[in-house]
């Protein structure tokens, strides 16, 4: 572009003397050209193409007063101020003016396409980077919205619940299901009918479970394990637990009356729920990393879940989880059950 500069400026000097009288050398409208070079490097946000056609222009225009003065120098006026620009004659005032005014252009005009080209490259960063967070923002909201209800979600990653390795202690409220004969039932059922029937019934599942709050942890083959209290814990995680529990059965119920769930129904689902301290996190390899709970809890609500069917009920409550009910209205106690795979009995309570 520089080289381009210099020929354009070589042309314009050789034109003005060429196409003037010597004496009117510095009147040629062919020594703007350079105005028009800077505007055109404003437009392109060059500033060092702006600042060159600035310094050339004037040194090229203060070259044409020099011609003038040893090829002209009777035409030379003195340097005065108040001087007739459409008259004959060089006035170096006018020279002056020009040149400076040129210079000052190609100056100013620099310093706005430098501060311009560095605002839109900003600008362009800034977008980029919020279009980055946006896409995050959407991958975290999908992510998440497999574990809570979307307002859930939204809360979680807002308060900066981005997948990180670890976790933290937090008392919470566990709700275990399984559909009984499951494995019966996958003999009979061919595969791709038991997997589009097993998926209606987990729609289902999910949906009263994240219409009471609840956090769906996992699925463990026909099995579901969901918490309460996470992301954050409330004073009716028990009662929203229980009540998850019943709406499942009632919807259950429903399902096999209507026969939607054939051949995989008529079904029975055995519940059990339990509260305790666990471990909630992110936990994994730095490559895949999943939102779980573990701890002993974890493994109680199991094992209490599978009580059920040796002792015919469809749903039990352990008395951690009962003592934070806010009623124990329909409620039967079952006394101390010794739990396969625990030292200590759990005291249980079944509905009514």
């Amino acid at each position: 572009m520089s080289q381009r500069l210099v020929a354009l400026a070589a042309v314009s000097l050789a034109t003005a003397v060429a196409n003037a009288d010597l004496g009117d050398t510095t009147k040629t409208p062919w020594t703007y050209a350079f105005f028009l070079i800077i505007a055109a490097a404003g437009l392109r946000q060059d500033a060092r193409l702006a600042l060159t056609a600035g310094v050339v222009g004037s040194i090229l225009y203060g070259g044409l007063y020099v011609i003038a003065l040893v090829f002209a120098p009777q035409r030379a006026l003195p340097p005065r101020v108040l001087v007739d620009w459409d008259g004959p004659g060089v006035s170096l005032i006018r020279v002056l003016l020009v040149l400076s005014v040129m210079l000052v252009t190609g100056a100013v005009t620099a310093i706005v396409a430098q501060r311009t080209r560095r605002l839109v490259h900003q600008t362009a960063i800034e977008s980029a980077q919020t279009e980055a967070a946006l896409a995050q923002r959407n991958a975290l909201r999908g992510a998440f919205a497999r574990y809570f209800p979307e307002p859930d979600a939204i809360r979680f990653i807002e308060e900066g619940g981005a997948p990180q390795l670890g976790g933290e202690r937090r008392r919470v409220t566990l709700l275990l299901t399984d559909i009984r004969g499951f494995t019966t039932l996958s003999e009979e059922i061919a595969p791709e009918m038991l997997v589009q029937r097993l998926n209606a019934y987990w729609e289902e599942m999910v949906a009263v479970l994240f219409a009471h709050g609840g956090m769906l942890i996992t699925f463990m083959g026909d099995g579901l394990l969901a918490a309460f209290g996470v992301p954050k814990p409330a004073s009716d995680d028990a009662d929203r637990a229980v009540a998850t529990a019943l709406a499942m059965q009632k919807r259950v119920a429903a399902l096999n009356d209507l026969g939607t769930l054939l051949p995989l129904g008529p079904l029975r689902v055995g519940m059990a729920v339990h509260t305790g301290d666990v471990i909630v996190g992110n936990i994994g390899s730095s490559s895949r990393i999943e939102f779980t709970v573990i701890g002993d809890v974890v493994n109680s609500v199991s094992r209490l879940e599978g009580m059920n069917k040796a002792l015919g009920t469809d749903l039990l409550i352990s008395a951690d989880a009962v003592a934070a009910l806010s009623s124990r209205e329909g409620l039967r106690d079952l006394g101390e059950l010794q739990i396969r795979g625990r030292t200590e009995p759990l005291r249980a309570y079944a509905t009514a």
